[in-house]
């Protein structure tokens, strides 16, 4: 009897991100110091909250921020939410480095312009419309 495993939104942007570097699963084992089989084992889901330190080795070889995957992988405190960057690396991950730069800049315009401190939103605000 196989066990079938669903792919994780981790495993998901681990596969991803990869495959943006053109890295196969053998060459991202040699620069992440990762075993073969845990890689495996995470990109197919079977490992679906792979340890911290597993995934810094990963971000590290993937060239991807560290937030961006301890986000994916739901390691932030209930009330956390991702900083913008994170948040649309991963909702719209086609979009360049550059846009997402510039859309960062233009909420920082914004909270300016508004006289809204970056410290996150207001109580009971985060959710208005």
């Amino acid at each position: 009897m196989s066990t079938s495993f669903k792919p994780t939104r981790l495993s998901t942007a681990i596969v991803e991100a990869r495959q943006r570097l053109g890295l196969s699963r053998r060459a991202l084992v040699e620069k992440s110091g990762v075993a073969p089989s845990t890689l495996d084992d995470i990109e197919t889901g079977r490992i679906p909250e792979p340890r911290p330190t597993l995934l810094t080795k990963l971000t590290t070889a993937l060239d991807v921020p560290v937030g961006d995957l301890f986000a994916v992988a739901g390691y932030t405190d209930g009330g956390s939410i991702p900083e913008l960057t994170i948040y649309m690396r991963q909702r719209y991950p086609a979009l360049p480095s550059k846009a997402i730069a510039e859309l960062d800049d233009y909420a920082e315009f914004l909270m300016n312009k508004y006289g809204v401190e970056s410290s996150g939103p207001a109580d009971g605000t985060d959710e208005a419309a």
